[in-house]
């Protein structure tokens, strides 16, 4: 949600950070995704809307962004594509955090704390 609101040039924040974010729906869970939103052929739109597709707003704000390695409900593709399109619009104030081997929770060897 954070990332939408970022996205959205909202200015309603100085800092943002999101954990294991959905940047794009076709990335994530295609059965939880397609019981809600169709197909993407039949709603390209929605897909469109729903995920993180402008990143100009980013440059606005401070921007935390961690994801665990071992996700496997959001899996780190998301991030890295969010990863990929900051890089590609020159957007400087991010800081990335990866934990290791950590799922979805972050919990491994104490990781919740360093969130």
């Amino acid at each position: 949600m954070s990332s939408k609101v970022v996205e959205a040039h909202a200015k309603i924040h100085s800092l943002a950070m999101a954990v294991a974010p959905v940047t794009s729906w076709r990335l994530y869970d295609s059965i939880y995704t397609e019981r809600y939103m169709n197909l993407p052929s039949l709603n390209e739109g929605g897909y469109v809307n729903a995920s993180v597709s402008n990143v100009e707003g980013f440059k606005e704000v401070d921007y935390l962004l961690a994801h665990g390695s071992g996700d496997d409900n959001v899996h780190y593709a998301n991030s890295a594509h969010l990863l990929d399109m900051l890089t590609a619009a020159k957007v400087r104030k991010y800081r990335f955090r990866m934990f290791t081997d950590s799922d979805h929770s972050i919990a491994r060897r104490g990781a919740q704390r360093e969130i």
